[in-house]
């Protein structure tokens, strides 16, 4: 009787969890293995096709949100605080990627290894540039096709 009602209460839960989770129940019969077998609950894992390649990005700057801490190169398109000097830049510094941006470095350092841009901006407008000490690279500020600067 135990068994009969482990058996059902069983049966109940798994028919129950592939309403839930969308799986498949089973229950198979005499002629096949004994058991309850359960169909989609855990994921299938499949390998690439041998033909299919993944296309590698190079060359690219990171955007970063509002609340992250910049890197060398990154670009910023919304306004930035930085928290902590940015030193060791080995190309640019920060690139600005937007219109209507502030940087406040709140008295922090962007330094460089002597090549490549502090900030620069391309085509971007009202930009603004605040509280920053810009050093050892090729040039502190480059802007290029941008207008109403500060």
């Amino acid at each position: 009787m135990r068994v009969a009602h482990f058996l059902l209460v069983s049966i109940l839960a798994l028919f129950l969890l592939s309403t839930i989770a969308g799986a498949e129940v089973h229950v198979v019969s005499e002629d096949s293995p004994k058991g309850i077998f359960v169909k989609g609950i855990i994921p299938k894992i499949t390998s690439l096709e041998p033909e299919t390649q993944k296309e590698v990005i190079k060359n690219y700057n990171t955007v970063q949100s509002p609340n992250a801490a910049p890197s060398c190169g990154d670009t910023i398109t919304s306004d930035t605080v930085l928290t902590a000097d940015l030193l060791g830049c080995a190309g640019n510094g920060l690139i600005i990627g937007a219109d209507n941006v502030e940087l406040d470095c709140d008295g922090h350092v962007i330094g460089g290894l002597g090549s490549g841009y502090g900030v620069s901006a391309y085509s971007e407008d009202n930009i603004i540039i605040r509280d920053c000490e810009v050093i050892d690279f090729n040039d502190g500020i480059y802007f290029s096709s941008s207008d109403d600067n500060d």
